[in-house]
């Protein structure tokens, strides 16, 4: 065809949707992986309920009623009926997803920021109204001498940074880009701005990149650590992946708005404590501490949707491992009330502090950090509920109850 017109056909080409007409083999290995989830939730509740002699009709329902991952036709894993379909199958990866509003009354378990009118329904007497900015007894630096000791740590294992404004407004932005796409951006121009601003010494004099290729740590801020970010499970591996896991944490973006609003005239810190391969979330603990007394008043296991690491023990190993938890938080809580960071204010308003079993030593419990306490507060309340167990948590009731997922 001649002159100004030309056929249409090459630009009406191309797919529409660019969704492959199959789940790829990671895909379904993942899916299979999810659906082996779903049965281990389903064994684990029905060997509690048999071990409390009881039952539960929806759970006896759905073992009789829905197969194993093993034992389910390669259809029903990766496809899902649809009428409208020619063949009236597609793959589970064409199933748009409606994002789902999370709702705190819907949680049994890990519950936290419920209004104070909730709180005071349950508990009428309860006038103590939650601080509206962050307090300074929920900070690390404070309480950091008793963190490295009770770690085994040294004064040379911890190294301080302090970080300049304008290096964390860089990062704050780049955070909220990364959040959106997924990623840290990949602008040459953003990551050499961001290289440019960063500190390259630490409080104490030492050079940053020197420090990272000599000895392995565990970075965190004030406020809390990094462990939500971009490859950050394991420790830092050089600068890049250290303000990396900085920009993409939204623990680490929250907590340091929140100091910038709250200290302008104090400057935000990161810490790097010497990685230790015994500290992991597997043996961690959360510690209650109720309001006016403060006593312990509860103890659950930090990784409160898995199994228990001593679950597979007998029942009497178990019951001896929990009262040394119990022994070992009663020294670790001793120690916090008689540090001189401790006031009457925080005596009064109670608070929560997390420890990790020492496996190397029966008799020791790590201290990690210290929370704010309160069914109002953001503290996740891991195997209770700030609602439903306020009277246990909040010391009304005289016995300390230990829980874990067994």
């Amino acid at each position: 065809m001649f002159g100004p017109f030309k056929p249409t056909s090459p630009l009406s080409g191309g797919l529409l949707w660019k969704i492959p007409w199959r789940l790829s083999p990671h895909q379904k290995a993942r899916q299979r992986k999810r659906l082996r989830a779903v049965d281990g939730v389903i064994a684990c509740v029905d060997t509690a309920l048999k071990r409390q002699g009881s039952s539960m009709k929806e759970i006896e329902r759905w073992k009789a009623e829905m197969p194993k991952e093993e034992e389910m036709r390669p259809k029903d894993k990766y496809t899902i009926f649809d009428r409208k379909e020619k063949k009236y199958r597609k793959g589970i990866h064409r199933l748009l997803m409606k994002p789902q509003k999370r709702l705190i009354e819907q949680h049994e378990f890990n519950t936290d920021s419920h209004s104070l009118k909730d709180i005071q329904k349950l508990l009428p007497s309860l006038t103590d109204v939650p601080p509206s900015s962050m307090q300074p007894w929920v900070l690390l630096e404070p309480w950091l001498d008793l963190v490295i000791s009770s770690q085994g740590l040294s004064n040379s294992d911890v190294h301080k940074i302090e970080l300049p404004r304008p290096f964390l407004a860089q990062s704050l932005m780049m955070s909220r880009v990364a959040f959106i796409r997924g990623h840290l951006s990949k602008d040459a121009e953003d990551l050499q701005l961001l290289a440019d601003l960063s500190p390259k010494k630490t409080v104490q004099g030492s050079n940053i990149d020197q420090l990272l290729c000599e000895q392995k740590y565990f970075p965190r801020l004030d406020t809390s650590s990094l462990k939500d970010a971009l490859g950050g499970s394991g420790p830092v591996k050089d600068s890049k992946d250290l303000w990396t896991r900085l920009a993409t944490s939204a623990r680490g973006s929250a907590g340091i708005e929140a100091m910038m609003k709250c200290y302008a005239d104090r400057p935000v810190y990161l810490y790097l404590l010497k990685w230790d391969d015994e500290m992991q979330t597997d043996l961690e603990y959360r510690i209650f501490c109720a309001p006016e007394s403060p006593r312990i008043s509860a103890i659950s296991q930090y990784k409160w949707h898995t199994r228990w690491y001593h679950a597979g023990k007998s029942f009497q190993e178990q019951n001896e491992i929990a009262q040394r938890v119990f022994e070992n938080a009663k020294t670790v809580h001793q120690q916090i009330m008689f540090h001189p960071a401790m006031t009457e204010h925080l005596k009064n308003r109670g608070f929560v502090f997390d420890v990790v079993e020492d496996r190397n030593n029966d008799n020791a419990m790590r201290l990690i950090e210290l929370n704010d306490f309160g069914a109002t507060t953001g503290c996740g309340s891991c195997l209770f509920h700030w609602l439903k167990d306020a009277k246990l948590l909040y010391g009304l009731e005289d016995a300390v109850e230990f829980r874990v997922a067994v």
